[in-house]
């Protein structure tokens, strides 16, 4: 084989990639993620923002990540047993309300250090 169709080999779409299933799901996933990823940084941003303490922002970014890393262990075993369909849709609409209550205690000026802890634990746990 030639060096040139060897590189156009590689380039190819491979069949699974073509499926309408795996690409609308790669969007989905995408975008969630983006989502995920900029309330991450909201959040730390925002206890910036009300308390001006770094250790605080450390704190916040913490229990957000933390909760993550303590329960999926746990609950992916039992992941298995579960529809991961109405797990996906499940854990995406509460962390739409989630990122929906901080940007509505945030726009009404009622938020506070207490709640960006809760709703960030909360996200990490989604």
């Amino acid at each position: 084989m030639k060096k040139s169709n060897k590189i156009l080999a590689v380039l190819e779409v491979s069949s699974p990639i073509k499926s309408p299933n795996l690409f609308g799901f790669l969007i989905g996933e995408s975008v969630s993620f983006f989502g995920s990823w900029m309330t991450q940084i909201a959040l730390v941003w925002l206890v910036y923002q009300l308390t001006n303490s770094p250790m605080l922002v450390g704190v916040a970014g913490f229990s957000n990540q933390a909760m993550g890393l303590v329960i999926t262990p746990l609950v992916g075993v039992l992941l298995d047993r579960w529809n991961l369909r109405y797990v996906l849709l499940t854990t995406q609409i509460v962390s739409i309300f989630l990122s929906s209550l901080l940007t509505f205690l945030t726009v009404s000026n009622q938020i506070n250090f207490i709640d960006i802890m809760i709703i960030g634990t909360l996200q990490g746990i989604g």
